[in-house]
């Protein structure tokens, strides 16, 4: 699960496995290790996690269709895109929207 799950997020990003891994410091050992089916640490699943704006269990969990178009999932990605600070922002603007403080 977790392969495919990095191999798509990797996809949605345009970039390669290899170049993600480097990037948070881990090796390329580590990465061949994963496509042959090992799962990495729980340290290297967060630094993933945080890199890719999704949760632990979005990695190493089976992925479902969505059952909302993928809307959802379209939504996290173009977030996830986002500089720090229009995250921010945006989730300003969607509290006011949703009626929250």
């Amino acid at each position: 699960m977790f392969w495919d799950n990095f191999v798509k997020l990797c996809n949605e990003r345009n970039t390669k496995p290899n170049p993600v891994a480097k990037e948070l410091g881990l090796s390329s050992g580590s990465v061949t290790a994963w496509r042959n089916g090992v799962v990495p640490r729980d340290t290297a699943l967060q630094k993933i996690a945080e890199y890719f704006g999704v949760t632990v269990s979005d990695l190493i969990e089976e992925k479902k269709p969505a059952q909302d178009g993928g809307q959802v999932e379209e939504f996290i990605r173009l977030y996830s895109s986002l500089s720090p600070e229009l995250q921010e922002a945006f989730l300003v603007q969607l509290r006011l929207i949703a009626g929250e403080k």
